[in-house]
């Protein structure tokens, strides 16, 4: 238990509540061993050993309670931890196994997640493949809402290949201007343009996506999920973008989530279909 709250991996904090029932109930278990070796001593003149090892015994047994209860955290700190340690090991594919069907999450699972794809090139066409957590805010550590525990939090300046301030954190804002003044890397467009589909604001994404994009048989799934979703709201987009393979996709959406009226079979039915769609984040989506 002590060698996994304090390797300085994970943070103190997330085990310190049963750290402090565990030390509680190891006091409480020596003052029970001592009143009962006591009172022995002190109600049978000559001593009898055989007790002490139905004591150690049942000592040892609330020991290992102890080490199990204060040693288990969340199991979403133990993805976090496992996933970090395989992106370290530039692992990629094995940490986006990790979790990819569980529906609890949160921001710093889904800042990893952006790395790993981002560092397979396939952000833009599996993001949305997961559950995720939080705005364009939740791509990137920021040492406030979004905290690596092991990994570098510089990673992203190599993968970007932009050099920032020790204390400084990239953000969606960082993204933009850099893109205006220099030519930046894929996964950095990248970034730029899923971080405005996290956060739902498509003009600005049709306005910079054919920028880096300018053949349409090389936008990435998520990206024309985007456009078609687009050009249903829009009177005067300000791009076009037509597919019809696309369309029939969405329009077969459209339709299923008009035949269930309860809101709860309704997500359960689309989540099993169009899950792993930006439509479906775009509607159902935190």
């Amino acid at each position: 238990m002590l060698l996994s709250a304090f390797t300085g991996v994970a943070p103190f904090s997330a085990f310190l509540p049963g750290l402090c029932v565990s030390v509680a109930l190891v006091v409480m278990a020596l003052c029970l061993l001592l009143f009962c070796i006591k009172r022995q001593q002190t109600t049978h003149e000559e001593e009898n050993m055989s007790v002490y090892p139905y004591l150690s015994m049942w000592f040892m047994v609330l020991l290992m309670f102890v080490t199990a209860y204060g040693g288990a955290v969340k199991g979403i700190l133990h993805r976090r931890l496992v996933m970090e340690t395989l992106i370290k090991n530039r692992q990629y594919e094995k940490a986006l196994e990790v979790g990819k069907r569980d529906l609890e999450t949160d921001s710093a699972l889904t800042s990893l997640r952006a790395l790993a794809l981002a560092s397979e090139g396939v952000l833009g066409e599996h993001l949305f493949d997961y559950s995720l957590v939080g705005t364009s805010q939740a791509m990137m550590p920021n040492d406030k809402t979004v905290k690596w525990l092991s990994l570098n939090e510089k990673t992203l300046d190599s993968l970007f290949v932009i050099v920032t301030p020790h204390d400084e954190y990239i953000t969606q804002g960082a993204l933009e201007k850099w893109a205006e003044e220099h030519k930046l890397t894929k996964p950095a467009y990248d970034y730029m343009l899923c971080g405005y589909l996290l956060d739902r604001q498509l003009d600005k994404f049709a306005a910079r996506v054919f920028l880096y994009y300018p053949n349409n048989n090389e936008l990435p799934r998520h990206y024309r999920e985007a456009l078609t979703l687009y050009m249903h709201q829009r009177s005067n987009p300000v791009a076009y973008y037509s597919d019809n393979l696309m369309e029939t996709d969405y329009q077969d959406f459209q339709d299923l989530e008009g035949k269930y009226k309860n809101f709860t079979e309704r997500f359960n039915v689309l989540r099993s279909v169009y899950g792993n769609t930006y439509w479906f984040y775009y509607t159902y989506g935190k």
